[in-house]
């Protein structure tokens, strides 16, 4: 039978192991369920914003790997970030951003397209949580293409008044293409998406939570012979 020091340091291990077991930001979601060994992608609505006047795709890249810095911490080595955006004849779609079969979710752990892909025409879930996995509510984020990803004409970034996307709209893709915007010196989000992420295994806090009551009982048999 357990003594109550051994029994009030397993539920001070069940507490860690609880505490352990959630993210660096509480509201970043993880997609789970995943296989070991498979693959996805994260996309997220920029927190901060950026004017629409650069005709640069590096500017924008750099944009969102800045902002992806505190989640990009939680994720493995070398996962890197691209805007989904599209300047003078640097379409978002193929040229710009790696979005291959591969599923996409959103920060709240929810996922973003069908078996179809990113230009499908339908997202299933939104792309309006943040990198901190938190709801924004932006009306309008620069996207500067068409609604199958290529750049738009005379309204991609760069230009007097580039095209612009609804974060909270799934159909016919108007997160991307929803209209333009009057003036490119506005400030908006970007949408910013991570490189290919390898699914890895973990331990489960059922054997991290095993481990730490052996240790307890290990502690407490010492202390019970320490005191005979």
């Amino acid at each position: 039978m357990f003594s109550r020091t051994v029994i009030r340091g397993l539920l001070t291990v069940a507490l860690m192991m609880t505490m352990l077991s959630g993210t660096v930001m509480a509201d970043v979601i993880f997609p789970s369920g995943l296989a070991s060994g498979s693959q996805y992608q994260i996309a997220f609505l920029t927190a901060g914003s950026t004017s629409g006047t650069s005709g640069l795709q590096s500017y924008y890249n750099n944009f969102v790997t800045e902002e992806a810095a505190p989640l990009t911490v939680m994720l493995p080595s070398g996962t890197t970030w691209r805007a989904i955006t599209s300047t003078t004849g640097n379409h978002a779609a193929n040229k710009n951003v790696n979005a291959s079969s591969l599923p996409i979710y959103n920060t709240h752990g929810q996922r973003v397209t069908s078996q179809w892909g990113l230009w499908s025409g339908t997202l299933v879930n939104p792309i309006n949580f943040d990198q901190f996995g938190v709801l924004d509510d932006a009306l309008e984020v620069w996207t500067g293409s068409t609604y199958d990803g290529s750049a738009m004409l005379d309204n991609s970034l760069g230009q007097v008044a580039p095209s612009v996307g609804h974060p909270s709209n799934m159909d016919y893709n108007r997160w991307i293409s929803f209209g333009n915007s009057e003036f490119a010196y506005h400030t908006l989000p970007v949408y910013a998406l991570s490189s290919p992420i390898t699914v890895v295994p973990e331990p489960s806090s059922l054997a991290l939570l095993g481990v730490g009551m052996i240790g307890l009982l290990g502690y407490g048999w010492r202390r019970r012979k320490h005191s005979a």
